[in-house]
């Protein structure tokens, strides 16, 4: 092999003196020796490896498409290498940018994050009201009112019928005076209404984490690309498409694809017509956060129990 010359392969391998095997094998050797050659300088023996291994299922075809003409072989392979160590770059980038992206959290509990804001907000702004106003709420009241004050706690909850747990729902069936098993049923036959929603919005969460995911991985491929190459702008492309996807979706989540049943639904299994329930659910916004009254409604009721013992 060691007699053979590189611009002597394609003659050798067409009249059949060798074969496509040690055409590879030479053409593996020639490239691995001498890297600096075919522009191959900047990769480590590592890297050339895993470049060669991506690329010797093409050496032969190179051979194939060379014609004899005035251009000699050398070139010709140089220019071949150049191409595909392009694709194997391209690769390496999407590769790197995809394993960046994984190691990025922020693509899985992105929601969480924007939940937790969200709940900090409120906590922060209305939690000292809640404190403030409790006694007050339930010493002063006249009784329609604290009627009133159930029947808007029950709505609040079936709208939240998949936020509560367990605990939480003896505290409400208690606090509305409503027995606990009836209570259950309302919220487990509300939670089975909700189901294909909730279906929907996991599909619309995978659609907006893919979109995510490919919207970092462009990202992270532009900041290694050159800007003046047409790649880059295909990849800006790319990235723009995803980042826009990313937002739409998003935006449909806050607005569309929300696990809570309607109006209708909360109206036809508690009972209560529906513009009453459309009414309380319309001022929800400006009232305070109902699990925290319900949580300090039972530890006033617990103290109070304790002090009438006493």
């Amino acid at each position: 092999m060691q007699q053979i010359q590189i611009t002597q392969i394609p003659q050798l391998l067409k009249t059949k003196k060798i074969t496509e095997q040690t055409a590879r094998n030479f053409i593996w050797e020639e490239i691995f020796n001498n890297p600096r050659k075919y522009g191959l300088c900047t990769l480590t023996e590592d890297q050339l490896s895993e470049f060669l291994l991506f690329g010797s299922s093409v050496f032969i075809q190179y051979v194939k498409n060379y014609t004899n003409s005035s251009i000699n072989f050398t070139i010709f392979l140089r220019a071949c290498i150049k191409h595909t160590y392009k694709n194997w770059l391209k690769r390496q980038i999407k590769a790197k940018a995809g394993e960046q992206c994984l190691q990025d959290q922020s693509i899985f509990d992105f929601e969480y994050r924007q939940e937790k804001m969200n709940e900090d907000y409120i906590e922060k702004n209305h939690s000292f009201q809640t404190k403030r106003n409790f006694s007050k709420t339930l010493d002063n009241m006249s009784k329609k009112k604290q009627e009133i004050l159930k029947e808007f706690i029950h709505i609040c909850a079936c709208k939240a019928c998949n936020e509560i747990d367990p605990a939480m729902l003896k505290n409400i069936s208690e606090f509305l005076k409503m027995n606990h098993e009836h209570f259950c049923r309302e919220i487990e036959e509300l939670k089975l209404r909700t189901a294909c929603k909730r279906s929907k919005r996991n599909f619309m969460l995978e659609r907006r984490n893919r979109a995510f995911f490919f919207h970092k991985r462009s990202l992270f491929e532009l900041s290694k690309i050159d800007p003046s190459s047409s790649y880059y702008n295909t990849v800006s492309e790319k990235y723009e498409n995803q980042t826009n996807s990313w937002k739409n979706i998003n935006s449909l989540l806050k607005h569309r694809f929300v696990v809570s049943p309607t109006v209708a639904e909360i109206s036809k299994v508690t009972g209560i017509k529906k513009r009453r329930v459309s009414f309380f659910l319309t001022h929800r916004q400006k009232t305070l956060n109902f699990m925290p009254f319900i949580e300090n409604a039972q530890n006033y009721k617990e103290q109070n129990g304790k002090n009438d013992d006493e």
